[in-house]
């Protein structure tokens, strides 16, 4: 309770100062100049107070059939006890046909498997594969919102929450393949990982080389072996001070869990009336990203992170 606290206000004041700088190119060759909620609401044609996307109330499964695709929910068991759920579009809206090659998603750090379908049928990665004649699965792995059961622990015990990327590699990712691979029928899969979702595949195929086998394609998109590289002035401070110990006085338990429904709603209203404000805590998290982010989808965005880990996954 006292991180999430903690977490919020830092976002809060975080907004407060980002939405009031005055941005110049002196500062950052990449800024680019802001407009207000006002001007995104009139280039957009959008109402005065625009109303919430119904996303935001849906269900994962609710949000793509209210696209037009097909959606199963599954569950996989680990070794050690942890009950994953997974997500599969069969097919398309214009490929209706069963039994296309297999491809499985799977997202990064403290995210979920949302991420995948968080913008619309003709940006998301998902529902272009799914199109294009694909079974897509989407893996989620123990910890986050869609992966929080056990057989013999719960959320609520420390015990639930003592994992990290180690056990996500060589568990959770081989577990959930080899749940689509059976599902399927299928020898192999297509394998498209984001960040942290990388990782877990390059330490699965060291360390066991003989898995690659059921690969028939890894894509990584933006893979990350380790964090020499973090350009973000805030995360590279954190690690400067040495963020891990810190986290380490409350416990090792859930790092940045995902909020409960009422806390998720009000972030999504907040974010659909004050739209910069929220786009500049999330720059100020993962950098700068001029066009690369869908500004319509906000309020759904903020409705579903973050997807959580552990403690210890992140010292």
């Amino acid at each position: 309770l006292k991180m999430r606290t903690i977490f919020i206000l830092a976002c809060l004041v975080s907004a407060v100062f980002a939405a009031n700088l005055e941005y110049d190119d002196s500062f950052s060759s990449q800024w680019y100049p802001r407009k207000s909620a006002d001007e995104i609401r009139r280039a957009q044609g959008l109402p005065e107070f625009a109303p919430l996307d119904p996303d935001v109330n849906r269900t994962f499964v609710q949000i793509v059939e209210a696209k037009g695709y097909p959606c199963e929910y599954h569950e996989a068991n680990t070794t050690d006890g942890y009950i994953l759920g997974l997500f599969r579009l069969p097919y398309g809206r214009t490929s209706t046909k069963r039994g296309g090659p297999a491809v499985f998603l799977m997202h990064g750090f403290s995210d979920s498997g949302f991420t995948w379908i968080v913008n619309m049928p003709n940006e998301a990665l998902p529902y272009v594969l799914a199109d294009a004649g694909y079974d897509v699965w989407i893996g989620n792995i123990r910890g986050n919102r869609y992966s929080m059961k056990h057989k013999w622990l719960n959320p609520s015990q420390e015990a639930f929450w003592q994992y990290s990327w180690d056990e996500h590699a060589l568990i959770d990712l081989p577990t959930m393949i080899n749940y689509a691979l059976a599902v399927t029928g299928k020898q192999s899969l297509g394998y498209i990982g984001h960040s942290q979702g990388c990782a877990t595949m390059f330490a699965l195929a060291t360390r066991f080389p003989s898995f690659v086998k059921k690969i028939n394609n890894f894509v990584a998109l933006a893979p990350v072996v380790n964090t020499a590289g973090v350009s973000v002035p805030l995360l590279r401070g954190l690690a400067t001070l040495h963020l891990d110990d810190f986290i380490g006085l409350f416990g090792d338990r859930a790092f940045l869990p995902s909020p409960p429904l009422i806390v998720r709603f009000l972030g999504a209203a907040f974010c659909n009336e004050f739209p910069l404000a929220c786009e500049s805590v999330i720059e100020l998290l993962v950098g700068q990203h001029e066009g690369a982010f869908n500004s319509t989808r906000i309020s759904v965005v903020m409705a579903n992170y973050p997807g959580g880990t552990s403690v210890q996954n992140v010292r």
